[in-house]
């Protein structure tokens, strides 16, 4: 009977993962049944509902397009993770730490041939900036996520992340989305995060720094969720061009060389 216990090294270890405040490790550790906090952006018993909406046979329902979402990370406790979605199923694909970001960008492409992912969406905020500038340079299609950019409510949200959250709220309030049943990291990340009004009653969703003030881990694999369930031609999506240095000569255009072009 000894083998099939609990051990003290998996109880610890899910204490520094999920912290002990988590949902997931009061019903899963100490066995208590948990109540939805107020405060809580997406409540367990809506993420239980996704879990069981899982369908292993829509992950590879090629009629319905795949796309990436990426929160990326380099070195350090923070992972990488890369969020498959297709339709309203998603899963994490994969996931590293202490990697460059030349590796990440590798994995990511490697990961959209493996699947067939039609883009990435990658947030660009700091090092991701670098990620997404190698993957356009290689002509993948790849947009950069600004979460930190304005709203497009900006009368009701905080800013783009606040925004994007609380439309994957909605997603798993309606019944809209499905995750996989044995990912107690992502359901836990996901029940961990709150939300509050600030003083012009706009929703602001709980930052990294505060989680891990309350002894959680860094959601990085439900931002990776967000960003997948994130649309594309919304306008927090930043556009990483190469600048065009090359201007035309007005007063001299007639040539067939370059004497019509100037720096």
């Amino acid at each position: 009977l000894k083998k099939g216990l609990l051990s003290p090294v998996w109880v610890e270890e899910c204490r520094r993962t999920w912290g002990e405040d988590s949902p997931i490790f009061i019903s899963k550790v100490r066995g208590e049944f948990t109540e939805d906090a107020d405060d809580a952006l997406i409540p367990l018993s809506w993420i239980r509902a996704a879990q069981e909406r899982f369908d292993e046979s829509a992950t590879t329902d090629v009629e319905e397009r795949l796309v990436l979402g990426v929160d990326v990370a380099r070195f350090g406790a923070d992972e990488t993770v890369i969020v498959a979605r297709r339709g309203t199923h998603a899963w994490v694909r994969a996931r590293h730490r202490m990697q460059d970001t030349m590796k990440t960008t590798g994995r990511i492409v490697l990961v959209m041939k493996e699947l067939g992912a039609v883009e990435a969406r990658v947030d660009v905020i700091g090092i991701g900036a670098g990620v997404v500038d190698r993957l356009k340079e290689q002509h993948v299609n790849v947009v950069g996520l600004n979460a930190g950019a304005g709203a497009r409510k900006a009368d009701r949200f905080l800013n783009a992340r606040a925004e994007w959250y609380w439309q994957l709220r909605e997603r798993f309030e309606r019944g809209e989305i499905a995750i996989p049943p044995d990912d107690d990291d992502l359901a836990a990340q996901l029940a961990g995060i709150r939300y509050v009004f600030d003083s012009r009653g706009h929703i602001q969703i709980e930052s990294k720094t505060d989680m891990r003030s309350r002894g959680l881990a860094s959601p990085d694999r439900a931002d990776a969720l967000m960003l997948a369930f994130s649309q594309r031609e919304e306008p927090w999506s930043v556009p990483i061009n190469i600048p065009n240095l090359w201007r035309p000569n007005p007063w001299d255009m007639g040539g067939s060389d370059w004497s019509g072009w100037r720096m």
